[in-house]
């Protein structure tokens, strides 16, 4: 349960928060600090009228930037608890995934093996590659409850369909990339003398 419930959480937050102006607001108060600085406004010239446009242009931006960042630093003021517990929950879905991963790597189920091969003993690099492909394919098993005989088949549902491909799909494709290249590594240690 804790993974749809920080995703429900993390799309909510996405949507209500407001925008991040921080970059344009640093922009705005450089612009207007360069016009202040270099600015002649005046009545009497045109270019002083300009330079008076500018200005007013430039401190309107600001203020209203200023505006939008402000209304950004109130909300997440306002949501500071629901933000600490979505960081409870990151914390816990990244903990059960670890679980999983390290109990798939001592229990080496058949289904993983399959799909990922064994655990690659020789190489501690390539242990912990194996760990964290595995726990994602386990997370997703746990999460859309998928018996280990139907993990190969893509679902049709879009959501858990996203969740397939970037667990089960992306873990079949980097096992088939990195395990030559792991072996290549190890055969070079072996023949250095590692």
């Amino acid at each position: 349960t804790l993974a749809p419930r920080l995703a429900n959480l993390n799309d909510w937050i996405a949507k209500e928060t407001p925008p991040d102006r921080s970059q344009e607001l640093q922009w705005a108060t450089d612009g207007l600090e360069h016009a202040r600085r270099h600015c002649r406004p005046g009545g009497l010239t045109r270019a002083g009228r300009e330079d008076r446009r500018r200005l007013e242009a430039t401190e309107a931006r600001f203020e209203t930037v200023s505006t939008e960042q402000g209304r950004r630093q109130e909300w997440l003021a306002e949501h500071a608890d629901t933000l600490a517990y979505r960081d409870q929950l990151s914390d816990a879905v990244t903990e059960r995934r670890h679980e999983l991963g390290l109990t798939a790597a001592i229990t080496q189920p058949d289904h993983l093996v399959r799909l990922i091969g064994p655990v690659p003993l020789e190489n501690l690099e390539a242990i912990r590659l194996w760990t964290r492909m595995a726990s994602r394919i386990e997370a997703y098993r746990e999460e859309w409850v998928v018996p280990p005989e139907r993990l190969q088949e893509r679902p049709v549902d879009a959501c858990q369909e996203h969740a397939w491909a970037a667990a089960v799909h992306s873990a079949q494709l980097l096992a088939r990339v990195t395990a030559p290249a792991m072996e290549r590594r190890f055969d070079h240690g072996l023949e250095l003398g590692w």
